[in-house]
């Protein structure tokens, strides 16, 4: 999975004591680690030939942003395996003894004070559970986890959540609580009620939705997005930082860009400590564990979390999704920034542009959860062509007509009357104004969504040509690999599956 002039090596450097021997036993795990986290990983050995370096190439001109997200599982995957190294380089039985161990190492690692045993142990249960049923349905269940609260403290965050706490008389554990009472299975769905878990990963009590509230799931994940809009504000930053950095020595080009110009914005795009502070207070002191459709998902937020489904675990790191669109469309390929003196307008345009990739991303993790086939093709633009200031009028897709030509089966847009409904006057519409019910209607019906890198709605409904491509594969993949050639494509299977794909190489599967 390279890409020439594109991709690049991230070296995320794990300290170990192995040799070549260690290295040919970690990478025997290799197409393990890819179906689990979703990106192209491979093991090397280091400079000093007595450490195990873990990389992945990533498309990113600031490796850092990579490397915050990466390292959770980064970690996780080389503990596991150097525990299996160290005990006489025992193989376990099973990849998916393997990918739990890890999970539940991902876990540990974020927030959970208890043991390893008790987390298999509820680990065990959550899977027991997901396979019962209610009167012939699958079970339905939603659990709040804190992991490290006391009662009172409990009763308080839930209250701030807007929702009201019942407790029980005795703390449970969870199999017993549900194998002594089957309405459990039917009534605790996470909309009116909830479980709450404590610390020790024991059942405390309920949570339940107050009557003018949300659903239970709506509110958690609403708490969800102010830890995920900290983590963009210092994204944005990140990003113009970098790019800013890059490019310094150039601006003076510009005649009217001086040295108070710069000295202000470096000003503005520096990182205070305080959002620092600010960003790690954000950070979710709870995790939400749903059930539903005989899947188990553990959301760490509203963009990572862990899926298990039908037998096997699966890392799903949406934030990873989002930094990928951002610097494949823009950074990487073109870098805009360079040809404009107007410094802040660059800073205005990474937030709305992050905004409008966070927003998109959402709709795919949307149709993702809901098992909703659909495809989407981000097309690429020539420098010369770039209107990133501007709205976009119907006159100005003629810069697309050539390309429509080799995409489209059709040779051009094949919407007629149901076309008034993706436009404003003469205007596209920007997904981000669009009806989110409407957007994912559009995006599963047969066919692709054609979106500008604004994110205006092209079209919809477009049959993809996909001659030419390589390899026996179904319409939605081959049409998502023809359509890459032009810019960036993102399926989402029927399973639930979210793959990337860029100049016909496949970038990341979550």
């Amino acid at each position: 999975m390279r890409v020439e002039g594109i991709m690049r090596k991230e070296h995320n450097i794990i300290k170990g004591c192995g040799f070549v021997e260690k290295l040919e036993f970690f990478n025997s795990y290799k197409r393990e680690m890819v179906d689990f986290f979703g990106y192209d990983i491979e093991f090397i050995i280091g400079d000093s030939s007595k450490e195990v370096e873990f990389y992945c190439e990533v498309p990113s001109i600031i490796l850092s942003t990579f490397s915050d997200v990466l390292k959770p599982q980064v970690l996780s995957a080389h503990r596991v395996l150097e525990n299996y190294y160290e005990e006489n380089k025992v193989h376990p039985r099973y990849s998916s003894t393997l990918l739990e161990e890890i999970s539940i190492d991902i876990i540990r690692y974020l927030g959970a004070q208890t043991s390893i045993e008790n987390i298999y142990k509820f680990v065990q249960s959550l899977k027991e559970i997901s396979l019962k049923t209610y009167e012939n349905e699958s079970v339905s269940l939603g659990i709040i986890y804190f992991p490290q609260r006391t009662r009172a403290k409990t009763e308080n965050r839930l209250n701030k959540m807007k929702l009201d706490y019942i407790p029980f008389d005795d703390v449970t554990d969870l199999k017993t609580l549900i194998d002594s009472d089957k309405l459990i299975r039917k009534i605790i769905d996470g909309k009116s009620l909830a479980l709450v878990v404590n610390d020790e990963l024991k059942v405390t009590g309920l949570a339940k939705k107050r009557k003018e509230g949300k659903s239970i799931k709506q509110e958690i994940f609403s708490k969800f997005d102010v830890f995920e809009a900290t983590r963009h504000e210092l994204l944005i930053k990140s990003y113009v930082k970098a790019i800013f950095e890059d490019s310094k020595q150039k601006l003076t080009d510009f005649p009217d860009v001086n040295e108070a110009i710069i000295r202000t914005f470096e000003e503005s795009y520096d990182i205070p400590q305080e959002a620092i502070e600010r960003f790690k207070k954000s950070q979710c002191d709870y995790h939400y564990i749903d059930i539903e459709n005989r899947n188990v998902n553990w959301n760490f937020s509203n963009n990572y979390m862990l899926t298990h489904s039908e037998g096997g675990w699966k890392l799903r790191d949406y934030n990873l999704l989002l930094i990928l669109i951002v610097e494949l469309l823009y950074l990487v390929q073109k870098k805009l920034f360079y040809l404009s003196s107007s410094l802040m307008g660059d800073f205005d345009f990474i937030k709305d542009l992050v905004a409008k990739v966070s927003h998109f991303v959402n709709t795919i993790k949307g149709n993702a959860s809901e098992n909703i086939g659909s495809l989407f093709i981000i097309l690429k633009e020539e420098v010369k062509d770039m209107l990133y200031r501007t709205r976009r009028d119907q006159k100005s897709l003629e810069i697309y007509n050539k390309k429509f030509k080799e995409l489209l089966r059709n040779e051009g847009i094949s919407l007629k009357f149901y076309e008034k409904t993706i436009r404003d006057g003469e205007y596209l519409i920007n997904i981000n104004d669009m009806d989110n019910y409407y957007l994912q209607l559009i995006s599963s019906v047969d066919g692709a969504v054609i979106l500008d890198p604004y994110f205006n709605l092209i079209s919809y409904g477009e049959m993809i040509k996909s001659e030419g491509v390589k390899g026996i594969r179904g319409a939605r993949s081959s049409a998502a690999l023809g359509g890459s050639k032009f810019g960036l494509a993102i399926k989402v299977s029927e399973d639930s599956d979210v793959t990337v794909y860029w100049g016909e190489d496949e970038m990341m599967r979550i």
